[in-house]
């Protein structure tokens, strides 16, 4: 209540008592219209708050979406480059290694008895198809997947054990030196290279093939 009117009130010769009261209204009144303009400033100030909030956390939205697009982006290169490697390594590696398995085929072949070429030329064939398997697989091997290396690495290891085996345990004893049974040691070097080893090049194929997106069989 404005105190003009308590003045007015009081020169009108109302009680004490009256005016006290009066005065206490007035005060109320005041202190609720102050009470409603605080709330209203905090009011308005709490949605430009809010408002600047929200733009603040769509700027930040959409910037961390185009963030996650970009790493998105670099992983999808990544990966193409990768799978593509690991096609160029497969490709290069397989043929050598196919050559490798045939040469030492050859080597221990027991049809050799009926002719063709000499075990001289047969040993520089396997020499030849190392070497370039070697020369193939050392650069490219990082690219292959896991089971495809664990695969050309057991192929190799069995035939090199072959090949050692036949050119110094069987060809000696075949000749005359050496071990007294040679032809039973030849049957299970041309079982480990003609069975054992070329199932191991079937199942590298297929795991080889699934990597291209074959289904497994």
């Amino acid at each position: 209540m404005p105190t003009y009117i308590l003045s007015l009130i009081s020169s009108a010769g109302v009680s004490a008592a009256l005016c006290g009261a009066l005065v206490f209204l007035a005060r109320n009144w005041i202190g609720e219209r102050l009470k409603r303009a605080i709330g209203a400033e905090y009011d308005s100030k709490l949605e430009v708050h809010k408002a600047q909030l929200q733009a603040s956390n769509a700027e930040r939205l959409e910037s961390f979406k185009a963030q996650l697009a970009m790493q998105s982006a670099r992983d999808g290169a990544v990966h193409a480059a990768l799978v593509k490697y690991r096609f160029d390594a497969i490709k290069a590696v397989l043929g050598p290694l196919l050559e490798f398995h045939e040469a030492v085929a050859a080597l221990v072949n027991p049809l050799q008895l009926n002719g063709g070429p000499d075990l001289d030329q047969r040993v520089e064939r396997v020499l030849q198809a190392q070497k370039a398997f070697v020369e193939a697989y050392q650069p490219n091997r990082i690219f292959l997947p896991k089971r495809c290396a664990d695969h050309v690495a057991e192929i190799r290891s069995k035939l090199v054990s072959n090949a050692n085996v036949f050119t110094q345990i069987v060809n000696p004893a075949i000749k005359g030196t050496g071990i007294n049974d040679p032809y039973t040691k030849w049957n299970e070097v041309y079982v480990s290279v003609s069975s054992e080893v070329r199932r191991t090049i079937a199942e590298m194929e297929s795991e080889m093939r699934t990597l291209m997106g074959d289904e497994r069989s």
